[in-house]
């Protein structure tokens, strides 16, 4: 049996290229001691539950290829970058923000960042993950997406937990749909689907759900139509410009 230290006290047993280290008061991973130095055998580590801010250290299980560092404090992740054999990386309930380091972990196939609430921007460094086919960004704060992100969004019902939306677009979504926009919190596909293009339209016709009030006051006409602005919709609207110029002048 082969004893791990922290501080010089025993904090765990390494068995089977397993070790768990969860929930031991740890901060500065660098003053894990493994005796006999098997550090670089352990292929599944568990520093979940800990105090950790800086993955400083975590360089010397060179040969890990399962790391769970679940509710720390973790910030950036560029300490991860010499990590070539990770496999599976948990990171769930941090503060990670910045994931410079990611693109070096050419075998990661499956990353769980789920409740790291600084991430408000599915990253572009994920597609740089050669192997990577399950992401998870369950409870972050993701706003934005690009085109080559956007199956991150789609994967994994990350899109239950999309945040760009406001209270008014569920209200208008539910009373024109006649269903829910989520459930126990998490929102259902077709909303999200329909807020989206929704936030399109609003900004490519320049309006708001106070012009879209007044057009249905005035015409009992549709103004939304398939995701879309009606072409009667878009002749109010460029009738109201118009009105605002005359007035102006």
């Amino acid at each position: 049996m082969i004893f791990i230290k922290y501080k010089g006290k025993i904090i765990g047993v390494y068995s089977s290229n397993k070790v768990y280290l969860g929930n031991q008061n740890i901060s500065d991973i660098a003053k894990i001691e493994v005796l006999n130095g098997k550090s670089e055998e352990i292929e599944e580590l568990d520093l979940s539950d800990n105090e950790i801010i800086d993955m400083k250290g975590i360089e010397k299980f060179s040969h890990v290829r399962i790391l769970k560092i679940n509710n720390n404090q973790i910030l950036k992740l560029n300490r991860l970058k010499n990590l070539k054999n990770l496999q599976k990386l948990f990171l769930r309930n941090n503060m990670i923000s910045e994931m410079e380091g990611l693109e070096n972990l050419v075998n990661l196939k499956y990353l769980d960042l789920s409740e790291n609430q600084n991430i408000s921007e599915i990253p572009e460094v994920l597609n740089k993950l050669p192997a990577i086919d399950t992401v998870r960004l369950w409870n972050c704060n993701i706003k934005k997406f690009s085109e080559s992100t956007e199956k991150f969004f789609w994967m994994n019902q990350n899109y239950r937990y999309y945040t760009d939306y406001t209270q008014r677009d569920r209200d208008y979504y539910e009373s024109k749909h006649n269903r829910l926009a989520s459930s126990n919190n998490k929102l259902y596909k077709h909303f999200v689907q329909w807020v989206i293009k929704m936030r399109i339209q609003m900004i490519k016709q320049k309006f708001n759900y106070h012009d879209i009030n007044r057009f249905e006051t005035e015409t009992s006409r549709k103004p939304i139509w398939s995701g879309k602005a009606t072409n009667d919709f878009k002749k109010w609207l460029c009738n109201k410009s118009q009105t605002k110029i005359t007035a102006f002048f």
